[in-house]
């Protein structure tokens, strides 16, 4: 019994041993589609990750554009007001000018498309103008925003007291926004009636 015992014994782990060789092609098979899973896994994550931030980035720059804009409409409303010319310009109120990337604003096309496109039967005419950097009191506040604002006349059946002002702010890569302002005149005071940010 013995021998019989023993030659059982040596037969089976040798049986255990070549379907143990036999098997480790397989394990390396499972391994390399578990790291190829979790590679797929970890490339989504950063790509999802990558166009989050570039979401969240995009929408910060369209609401510091839409504050630069606001913020243009506020220097613009004293002189407005007052009747005099604004202390904000950097020029001559036509021609072209350049942003920090490039691109390039120009003025008497931005003029034509408000009379074009804004408040009919108002004289839009443009009376500020210029980097905001220039106009605020932190030199790096507004960096490479340019921006316009309108003074709209004349809408027939209303009367001279009441000034409509339009503020347009362009900032590199395309971002673009602006405002509609419509104010009204008391005792030398402007008082604003309606305020809405424009598509």
């Amino acid at each position: 019994m013995c021998r019989r015992g023993t030659r059982i014994a040596a037969a089976v782990p040798r049986r255990v041993a070549q379907g143990l060789v036999e098997e480790r092609g397989v394990a390396l098979v499972i391994a390399m589609a578990a790291m190829t899973l979790l590679l797929a896994l970890g490339s989504a994550i950063v790509l999802s990750t990558i166009g989050d931030a570039r979401i969240v980035a995009n929408v910060r720059a369209s609401d510091e554009v839409l504050y630069a804009a606001e913020a243009a409409v506020a220097l613009a409303i004293p002189d407005v007001v007052d009747d005099i010319p604004s202390r904000f310009i950097d020029g001559p109120p036509s021609g072209v000018r350049s942003l920090s990337d490039g691109s390039r604003v120009d003025l008497g096309v931005e003029t034509s498309l408000v009379r074009s496109m804004v408040t009919i039967g108002r004289d839009w005419r443009l009376v500020a103008h210029g980097p905001l950097s220039l106009a605020l009191p932190d030199a790096s506040a507004g960096r490479g925003i340019y921006v316009l604002v309108w003074m709209g006349h004349g809408q027939p059946g209303s009367e001279s007291r009441f000034i409509a002002l339009l503020g347009q702010a362009y900032a590199p890569r395309g971002a673009r926004r602006g405002i509609e302002v419509t104010l009204a005149r008391e005792d030398g005071l402007p008082r604003i009636l309606s305020w809405r940010a424009l598509p």
